[in-house]
């Protein structure tokens, strides 16, 4: 793992990967808002959407996952979901840690999106 600060490696219990909890609840209320804004009213079909290909742009950005040394975080306080660097050193804990994020409900999802409406919201943890 490379640190997104300093761009050196992340040796043992250097630094953690790390996601911010209050990103993705604001990312979750703007995405709410945007699809609030785009839903029509008066459709036959409930919820149905429309768009244009500019509107796209207007979309709220994912939510990225971050890896820190503990020195390089610029946001040591930050509400965040983290995994230290030593539990997630190898491919397989690495897959292990995935597939125990997907169970979460609202986790990150690949992508840094979260999958559903409830966040990985609470203290920062390392289950």
């Amino acid at each position: 793992m490379i640190c997104d600060a300093c761009s050196k490696p992340i040796q043992g219990a250097e630094g953690y990967l790390w996601i911010d909890n209050d990103q993705i609840n604001a990312v979750l209320k703007a995405v709410a808002e945007w699809h609030r804004q785009h839903t029509l009213a008066d459709s036959p079909r409930p919820g149905a959407k429309m768009f244009s290909a500019a509107d796209l742009f207007d979309y709220p950005e994912e939510v990225k996952w971050q890896a820190h040394h503990h020195t390089c975080d610029p946001k040591q306080d930050a509400n965040a979901y983290s995994i230290q660097a030593n539990r997630i050193d190898t491919w397989p804990e690495l897959l292990g840690w995935t597939a125990h994020s997907w169970k979460r409900a609202g986790s990150p999802t690949p992508t840094g999106t979260t999958s559903s409406a409830a966040s990985t919201a609470g203290n920062a943890a390392s289950s």
